[in-house]
């Protein structure tokens, strides 16, 4: 699963939050990246890998808006 949050700068759409969630089926575990636009780049600001249905609330709980 994949969202995103964009702004408007000069008329242009600017991704400023992306959060992406996914199954790894051999590992068994969630995973979730959260990036955050900071002085004009994308940055990483969560990256967890959790066992177990968990990893949807960790993502959730980690979401900073």
């Amino acid at each position: 699963m994949m969202r995103r949050n964009i702004k408007v700068k000069n008329n242009r759409p600017v991704l400023i939050w992306s959060e992406h969630q996914d199954w790894d089926f051999t590992k068994n575990q969630s995973h979730c990246v959260q990036q955050e636009r900071r002085a004009d780049k994308m940055v990483i600001i969560l990256d967890v890998w959790t066992s177990g249905d968990d990893g949807a609330e960790q993502c959730v709980e980690g979401r900073l808006f």
